[in-house]
């Protein structure tokens, strides 16, 4: 006989979270890792974009360079959306946020570039390192907080 009594149905807290709760269950070097990871993957899908558009179809190298980064920055946004910040808000709002973003860490990244060399004087390639760690940062912070942060936030 079992004196034990009922068995407790089983709690939230020892079910998985949801989809929409994966994202808050991740923590903010997860997202940034992931984030890291993402930039890997564009940054591959971009360049090889640029090779085959300058070699394969003989565009000049600022085209061929253009049209990489626009691919780069497609995979960048649908991977970020998803796999990053699992962003629930609708296209027509973060695609637009996330272009703006884009293109203001680009400056961001010129600006530092440019001090870099100038005002410290740095070698071209630590300055170059300097820049693309402020656009990193930069990127992340506003895909986080502005681009893909949840609506309700």
């Amino acid at each position: 006989m079992n004196t034990a009594g009922p068995r407790q149905p089983h709690t939230a807290c020892t079910q998985a979270p949801a989809s929409g709760e994966a994202a808050a269950a991740l923590s903010e070097s997860q997202k940034f890792a992931r984030f890291l990871m993402v930039g890997v993957v564009n940054t591959i899908a971009g360049y090889s974009v640029i090779l085959l558009l300058q070699y394969g179809a003989g565009l000049s190298p600022l085209a061929a360079n253009a049209g990489g980064y626009l691919v780069g920055w497609a995979v960048s946004y649908v991977l970020s959306r998803r796999f990053v910040f699992q962003s629930k808000r609708s296209h027509s709002d973060s695609l637009p946020r996330y272009v703006i973003a884009a293109l203001s860490c680009y400056g961001i990244n010129a600006a530092v570039l440019h001090g870099s060399l100038t005002l410290l004087g740095l070698p071209g390639a630590a300055a170059q390192a300097v820049a693309m760690a402020s656009y990193t940062v930069s990127f992340y912070l506003v895909n986080r907080y502005v681009v893909f942060r949840h609506p309700d936030h």
